[in-house]
Protein backbone atom coordinates (compact mmCIF):
# COMPACT_ATOMS: atom_id res chain seq x y z
CA UNK A 1 0.00 0.00 0.00
CA UNK A 2 1.51 3.10 -0.62
CA UNK A 3 2.32 5.46 1.92
CA UNK A 4 0.35 8.76 1.08
CA UNK A 5 2.81 11.16 3.50
CA UNK A 6 5.85 10.02 1.72
CA UNK A 7 8.08 12.40 -0.21
CA UNK A 8 9.42 11.93 -3.52
CA UNK A 9 13.07 12.66 -3.88
CA UNK A 10 14.53 15.68 -5.85
CA UNK A 11 15.60 13.42 -8.25
CA UNK A 12 12.67 12.06 -9.27
CA UNK A 13 11.15 15.64 -9.31
CA UNK A 14 13.90 16.33 -11.56
CA UNK A 15 13.68 13.67 -13.77
CA UNK A 16 9.67 14.00 -13.95
CA UNK A 17 10.71 18.10 -15.54
CA UNK A 18 12.70 16.47 -18.13
CA UNK A 19 10.51 13.99 -18.84
CA UNK A 20 7.60 16.23 -19.35
CA UNK A 21 5.82 16.03 -23.12
CA UNK A 22 4.61 19.53 -22.30
CA UNK A 23 6.60 22.35 -21.96
CA UNK A 24 8.11 23.27 -18.60
CA UNK A 25 9.70 26.72 -18.09
CA UNK A 26 10.77 28.32 -14.66
CA UNK A 27 11.77 31.94 -14.17
CA UNK A 28 12.79 34.32 -11.80
CA UNK A 29 10.52 37.33 -10.72
CA UNK A 30 11.91 39.52 -13.78
CA UNK A 31 11.01 36.82 -16.28
CA UNK A 32 14.88 35.46 -16.61
CA UNK A 33 14.54 32.04 -17.30
CA UNK A 34 16.45 29.72 -14.63
CA UNK A 35 15.60 26.31 -16.22
CA UNK A 36 13.49 25.04 -19.11
CA UNK A 37 12.73 21.34 -20.05
CA UNK A 38 13.71 19.48 -23.24
CA UNK A 39 9.77 19.90 -24.64
CA UNK A 40 10.05 23.78 -24.12
CA UNK A 41 13.55 23.79 -25.88
CA UNK A 42 12.20 21.77 -28.94
CA UNK A 43 9.29 23.78 -29.22
CA UNK A 44 10.98 27.30 -29.49
CA UNK A 45 14.24 26.27 -31.01
CA UNK A 46 16.43 27.25 -28.77
CA UNK A 47 19.18 25.73 -27.24
CA UNK A 48 19.40 25.61 -23.18
CA UNK A 49 22.62 27.75 -23.06
CA UNK A 50 20.74 30.07 -24.89
CA UNK A 51 17.56 30.07 -22.94
CA UNK A 52 19.60 30.69 -19.95
CA UNK A 53 19.19 34.13 -18.46
CA UNK A 54 17.47 35.21 -21.38
CA UNK A 55 13.77 37.21 -20.98
CA UNK A 56 10.96 35.23 -21.48
CA UNK A 57 10.60 38.03 -23.83
CA UNK A 58 12.12 35.87 -26.61
CA UNK A 59 9.14 34.00 -27.14
CA UNK A 60 6.53 36.73 -27.04
CA UNK A 61 4.41 36.81 -29.95
CA UNK A 62 3.66 40.49 -31.71
CA UNK A 63 0.03 40.05 -32.24
CA UNK A 64 -0.50 39.76 -27.91
CA UNK A 65 -1.92 42.88 -26.84
CA UNK A 66 -0.58 44.82 -23.91
CA UNK A 67 -3.60 44.77 -22.31
CA UNK A 68 -3.68 40.71 -22.60
CA UNK A 69 -0.25 41.09 -20.15
CA UNK A 70 -1.34 43.22 -18.12
CA UNK A 71 -4.46 41.09 -17.64
CA UNK A 72 -2.31 37.69 -17.30
CA UNK A 73 -0.08 39.24 -14.77
CA UNK A 74 -2.61 40.97 -12.14
CA UNK A 75 -4.39 37.47 -12.05
CA UNK A 76 -1.24 35.84 -11.48
CA UNK A 77 -0.13 38.64 -8.96
CA UNK A 78 -3.68 38.75 -7.23
CA UNK A 79 -3.92 36.85 -4.15
CA UNK A 80 -7.21 35.92 -4.64
CA UNK A 81 -6.53 33.98 -8.03
CA UNK A 82 -3.11 33.21 -8.00
CA UNK A 83 -2.35 32.05 -11.15
CA UNK A 84 -3.20 32.44 -14.91
CA UNK A 85 -4.51 29.76 -17.73
CA UNK A 86 -5.59 30.88 -20.93
CA UNK A 87 -4.49 30.32 -24.72
CA UNK A 88 -1.57 32.65 -26.20
CA UNK A 89 -0.24 33.26 -29.14
CA UNK A 90 3.86 33.08 -28.57
CA UNK A 91 6.99 32.83 -31.26
CA UNK A 92 9.47 30.48 -31.69
CA UNK A 93 13.28 31.38 -32.70
CA UNK A 94 12.61 31.15 -36.40
CA UNK A 95 10.02 33.62 -36.12
CA UNK A 96 6.92 30.49 -36.36
CA UNK A 97 3.80 31.45 -34.24
CA UNK A 98 2.78 28.96 -31.81
CA UNK A 99 -0.85 28.49 -30.11
CA UNK A 100 -0.41 27.21 -26.71
CA UNK A 101 -2.14 26.45 -23.83
CA UNK A 102 -0.64 28.20 -21.22
CA UNK A 103 -0.76 27.77 -17.25
CA UNK A 104 1.57 30.12 -15.34
CA UNK A 105 1.95 30.03 -11.05
CA UNK A 106 3.48 32.07 -9.17
CA UNK A 107 6.61 30.43 -6.77
CA UNK A 108 6.30 31.43 -3.41
CA UNK A 109 8.73 30.98 -0.31
CA UNK A 110 7.49 33.19 2.89
CA UNK A 111 4.85 34.24 1.74
CA UNK A 112 7.26 36.24 -1.13
CA UNK A 113 7.20 35.77 -5.10
CA UNK A 114 10.36 33.89 -5.83
CA UNK A 115 10.23 33.30 -9.70
CA UNK A 116 7.32 31.61 -11.42
CA UNK A 117 6.09 28.43 -13.20
CA UNK A 118 4.90 27.84 -16.74
CA UNK A 119 3.69 25.32 -17.78
CA UNK A 120 2.64 25.17 -21.77
CA UNK A 121 0.52 22.42 -24.27
CA UNK A 122 1.49 22.71 -27.94
CA UNK A 123 -1.71 23.34 -29.33
CA UNK A 124 -1.34 23.85 -33.14
CA UNK A 125 -2.74 20.22 -33.75
CA UNK A 126 -6.40 21.72 -32.37
CA UNK A 127 -6.02 24.37 -34.63
CA UNK A 128 -4.89 23.05 -37.66
CA UNK A 129 -8.56 20.98 -37.36
CA UNK A 130 -10.39 24.39 -36.52
CA UNK A 131 -8.46 25.36 -39.95
CA UNK A 132 -9.94 22.99 -41.56
CA UNK A 133 -13.30 23.68 -39.70
CA UNK A 134 -13.27 27.12 -40.60
CA UNK A 135 -12.72 26.34 -43.96
CA UNK A 136 -15.06 23.67 -44.72
CA UNK A 137 -17.67 26.52 -43.02
CA UNK A 138 -16.28 29.14 -45.12
CA UNK A 139 -17.23 27.01 -48.40
CA UNK A 140 -20.90 26.53 -47.21
CA UNK A 141 -21.74 30.10 -46.50
CA UNK A 142 -20.22 30.78 -50.13
CA UNK A 143 -22.53 28.51 -51.25
CA UNK A 144 -25.35 29.65 -49.26
CA UNK A 145 -24.99 32.85 -51.50
CA UNK A 146 -26.45 31.73 -55.09
CA UNK A 147 -29.64 30.14 -53.49
CA UNK A 148 -30.19 33.07 -50.94
CA UNK A 149 -29.81 35.81 -54.24
CA UNK A 150 -32.05 33.68 -55.99
CA UNK A 151 -34.66 34.02 -53.39
CA UNK A 152 -33.97 37.71 -52.93
CA UNK A 153 -34.53 38.22 -56.71
CA UNK A 154 -37.98 36.41 -56.54
CA UNK A 155 -38.83 38.49 -53.60
CA UNK A 156 -38.19 41.40 -55.40
CA UNK A 157 -40.51 40.55 -58.56
CA UNK A 158 -43.25 39.92 -56.48
CA UNK A 159 -42.78 43.11 -54.57
CA UNK A 160 -42.92 45.29 -57.92
CA UNK A 161 -45.64 43.50 -59.14
CA UNK A 162 -44.65 41.40 -62.15
CA UNK A 163 -47.23 38.40 -61.37
CA UNK A 164 -50.25 40.59 -60.12
CA UNK A 165 -51.12 43.17 -57.73
CA UNK A 166 -50.93 42.56 -53.92
CA UNK A 167 -52.71 43.21 -50.93
CA UNK A 168 -51.53 45.58 -48.37
CA UNK A 169 -50.89 43.03 -46.18
CA UNK A 170 -49.50 40.75 -48.63
CA UNK A 171 -47.00 43.55 -49.48
CA UNK A 172 -46.13 44.17 -45.95
CA UNK A 173 -45.09 40.08 -45.74
CA UNK A 174 -42.96 39.98 -48.33
CA UNK A 175 -41.17 43.06 -47.69
CA UNK A 176 -40.38 41.56 -44.00
CA UNK A 177 -39.27 38.65 -46.04
CA UNK A 178 -37.07 40.61 -47.87
CA UNK A 179 -35.55 42.39 -45.10
CA UNK A 180 -34.80 39.34 -43.27
CA UNK A 181 -33.03 38.00 -46.67
CA UNK A 182 -31.15 40.97 -47.33
CA UNK A 183 -29.68 40.30 -43.74
CA UNK A 184 -28.64 37.51 -43.78
CA UNK A 185 -27.13 38.02 -47.45
CA UNK A 186 -25.35 40.77 -45.42
CA UNK A 187 -24.03 38.27 -42.40
CA UNK A 188 -22.50 35.97 -44.76
CA UNK A 189 -20.62 38.55 -46.61
CA UNK A 190 -19.69 39.68 -43.25
CA UNK A 191 -18.36 36.46 -42.12
CA UNK A 192 -16.55 35.61 -45.11
CA UNK A 193 -14.60 38.80 -45.76
CA UNK A 194 -13.53 38.09 -41.67
CA UNK A 195 -12.18 34.92 -43.17
CA UNK A 196 -10.34 36.72 -45.73
CA UNK A 197 -9.29 39.30 -43.24
CA UNK A 198 -8.00 37.08 -40.88
CA UNK A 199 -6.03 35.59 -43.79
CA UNK A 200 -4.87 38.49 -45.12
CA UNK A 201 -6.71 38.01 -48.31
CA UNK A 202 -9.56 40.45 -48.71
CA UNK A 203 -8.90 42.86 -51.76
CA UNK A 204 -10.06 46.45 -50.51
CA UNK A 205 -11.76 48.97 -53.49
CA UNK A 206 -10.54 52.00 -52.07
CA UNK A 207 -12.00 55.15 -53.69
CA UNK A 208 -12.74 59.15 -51.94
CA UNK A 209 -14.96 58.15 -48.58
CA UNK A 210 -16.42 60.99 -46.83
CA UNK A 211 -16.71 59.55 -43.08
CA UNK A 212 -19.28 61.42 -41.82
CA UNK A 213 -21.51 60.69 -44.42
CA UNK A 214 -20.43 57.29 -43.06
CA UNK A 215 -21.72 58.49 -39.74
CA UNK A 216 -24.78 60.39 -41.02
CA UNK A 217 -25.56 56.78 -42.89
CA UNK A 218 -25.30 54.63 -39.83
CA UNK A 219 -27.71 57.04 -37.51
CA UNK A 220 -30.26 56.72 -40.46
CA UNK A 221 -30.08 53.19 -40.14
CA UNK A 222 -29.79 52.73 -36.67
CA UNK A 223 -32.14 55.52 -35.27
CA UNK A 224 -35.29 53.12 -34.59
CA UNK A 225 -33.25 50.97 -32.62
CA UNK A 226 -31.85 54.12 -30.69
CA UNK A 227 -35.45 55.45 -29.87
CA UNK A 228 -36.57 51.91 -28.68
CA UNK A 229 -33.61 52.28 -26.17
CA UNK A 230 -34.30 56.32 -25.19
CA UNK A 231 -30.80 56.63 -26.75
CA UNK A 232 -29.65 60.49 -28.53
CA UNK A 233 -27.59 60.06 -31.47
CA UNK A 234 -25.15 63.17 -32.00
CA UNK A 235 -22.97 63.36 -34.56
CA UNK A 236 -21.44 66.50 -37.07
CA UNK A 237 -23.47 68.42 -39.00
CA UNK A 238 -24.64 68.11 -42.22
CA UNK A 239 -22.02 70.58 -43.95
CA UNK A 240 -19.20 68.39 -42.08
CA UNK A 241 -16.99 66.51 -44.73
CA UNK A 242 -13.97 64.23 -43.62
CA UNK A 243 -12.76 62.54 -46.73
CA UNK A 244 -9.80 59.81 -46.95
CA UNK A 245 -9.17 56.93 -49.50
CA UNK A 246 -10.78 53.55 -48.13
CA UNK A 247 -12.88 51.20 -48.49
CA UNK A 248 -16.65 52.61 -48.50
CA UNK A 249 -17.71 49.39 -47.80
CA UNK A 250 -16.12 48.03 -45.23
CA UNK A 251 -15.71 51.77 -43.63
CA UNK A 252 -19.59 51.84 -43.22
CA UNK A 253 -19.52 48.16 -41.97
CA UNK A 254 -16.82 49.16 -39.14
CA UNK A 255 -18.74 52.49 -38.05
CA UNK A 256 -22.19 50.99 -38.03
CA UNK A 257 -20.59 48.51 -35.55
CA UNK A 258 -19.10 50.67 -33.65
CA UNK A 259 -22.29 52.92 -33.13
CA UNK A 260 -24.99 50.01 -32.82
CA UNK A 261 -22.72 48.45 -30.10
CA UNK A 262 -22.59 51.79 -28.13
CA UNK A 263 -26.57 52.17 -28.56
CA UNK A 264 -27.30 48.95 -27.55
CA UNK A 265 -24.49 49.49 -24.23
CA UNK A 266 -25.64 52.86 -23.69
CA UNK A 267 -27.94 53.81 -20.78
CA UNK A 268 -31.39 55.28 -21.14
CA UNK A 269 -31.71 58.89 -21.70
CA UNK A 270 -28.08 59.58 -22.39
CA UNK A 271 -26.51 59.96 -26.10
CA UNK A 272 -23.89 58.51 -28.10
CA UNK A 273 -21.62 61.00 -29.75
CA UNK A 274 -19.94 60.26 -32.99
CA UNK A 275 -16.98 63.22 -33.51
CA UNK A 276 -13.91 64.05 -35.52
CA UNK A 277 -10.40 64.53 -34.71
CA UNK A 278 -7.65 65.61 -37.59
CA UNK A 279 -4.32 64.93 -36.18
CA UNK A 280 -2.09 65.67 -39.19
CA UNK A 281 -2.83 64.24 -42.12
CA UNK A 282 -4.24 61.20 -40.26
CA UNK A 283 -8.34 61.35 -38.88
CA UNK A 284 -9.80 60.30 -35.53
CA UNK A 285 -13.00 59.48 -35.85
CA UNK A 286 -14.45 58.57 -32.05
CA UNK A 287 -17.87 56.88 -30.99
CA UNK A 288 -18.84 57.33 -27.53
CA UNK A 289 -21.96 56.24 -24.82
CA UNK A 290 -22.03 56.91 -21.38
CA UNK A 291 -22.25 53.31 -20.11
CA UNK A 292 -20.46 51.40 -17.53
CA UNK A 293 -16.67 51.12 -17.86
CA UNK A 294 -15.54 47.86 -19.65
CA UNK A 295 -14.11 45.69 -16.77
CA UNK A 296 -10.26 44.73 -17.08
CA UNK A 297 -10.62 41.03 -17.55
CA UNK A 298 -12.71 42.10 -20.46
CA UNK A 299 -10.69 44.38 -22.07
CA UNK A 300 -7.61 42.56 -22.01
CA UNK A 301 -9.54 40.32 -24.89
CA UNK A 302 -12.00 43.03 -26.19
CA UNK A 303 -10.55 42.46 -29.81
CA UNK A 304 -10.52 38.98 -29.88
CA UNK A 305 -12.93 36.80 -31.34
CA UNK A 306 -16.33 35.87 -29.17
CA UNK A 307 -15.61 38.76 -26.55
CA UNK A 308 -18.04 41.01 -25.88
CA UNK A 309 -19.79 43.23 -22.84
CA UNK A 310 -22.57 44.99 -22.07
CA UNK A 311 -25.30 43.89 -24.29
CA UNK A 312 -27.59 40.26 -24.50
CA UNK A 313 -26.71 38.15 -27.24
CA UNK A 314 -23.84 39.69 -29.07
CA UNK A 315 -20.89 37.28 -30.26
CA UNK A 316 -18.11 39.78 -29.93
CA UNK A 317 -17.09 38.44 -33.56
CA UNK A 318 -18.06 42.59 -34.46
CA UNK A 319 -15.46 44.50 -32.46
CA UNK A 320 -12.79 41.42 -34.01
CA UNK A 321 -13.58 42.38 -37.71
CA UNK A 322 -13.27 46.12 -37.34
CA UNK A 323 -9.98 45.53 -35.89
CA UNK A 324 -8.97 43.70 -38.61
CA UNK A 325 -11.07 45.79 -41.46
CA UNK A 326 -9.59 48.70 -40.19
CA UNK A 327 -5.66 47.69 -39.74
CA UNK A 328 -6.41 46.11 -43.60
CA UNK A 329 -7.30 49.64 -44.40
CA UNK A 330 -3.59 50.78 -42.49
CA UNK A 331 -5.74 52.44 -39.94
CA UNK A 332 -5.43 51.72 -36.32
CA UNK A 333 -8.17 51.02 -33.51
CA UNK A 334 -8.68 51.72 -29.95
CA UNK A 335 -10.53 52.18 -26.72
CA UNK A 336 -10.53 53.85 -23.40
CA UNK A 337 -13.01 53.24 -20.80
CA UNK A 338 -14.35 55.16 -17.18
CA UNK A 339 -16.66 56.25 -15.10
CA UNK A 340 -17.56 59.00 -17.79
CA UNK A 341 -18.63 55.95 -20.28
CA UNK A 342 -16.50 54.53 -22.66
CA UNK A 343 -14.98 55.61 -26.62
CA UNK A 344 -13.86 53.67 -29.20
CA UNK A 345 -11.12 55.56 -31.96
CA UNK A 346 -10.94 54.79 -35.64
CA UNK A 347 -7.77 56.35 -36.86
CA UNK A 348 -7.39 56.66 -40.55
CA UNK A 349 -4.08 57.56 -42.23
CA UNK A 350 -3.64 59.80 -45.77
CA UNK A 351 -4.07 62.91 -46.66
CA UNK A 352 -7.63 64.92 -46.73
CA UNK A 353 -9.02 64.88 -50.13
CA UNK A 354 -11.52 67.82 -49.76
CA UNK A 355 -12.33 68.07 -46.59
CA UNK A 356 -13.78 70.21 -44.10
CA UNK A 357 -12.88 71.01 -40.47
CA UNK A 358 -14.63 68.85 -38.26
Amino acid sequence: MTDPDRVLDQDTYAQSFRDSTDTVIITDPAGRILDANPAWLRLYGYTKAEALGASTRIIQGPHTSREMYEHMWSQIRDPAVGHWRGSIVNRTRSGEEVPILLTITPIRKGGAITGYLGIGLDDRERVRTEELRNLYDMVVRHDLKAPLGAAITSLQTLLEGYVGELTAPQRDVLSRALRAANQMQGIIATSLDLEKLRRQQLRLDLADVDLADAVRTAFDTLRDVADRRGVRLEGPPPEVRVVRRLDGVHVQRCVDNLVKNAVEAAPRGTAVVVAFAEEGPAVALRVQNAGPPIPPDVRATLFHPFSTFGKRGGTGLGLYGVKLTVEAMGGTVSHETGAEGTAFTLRFPGDAAGASAP
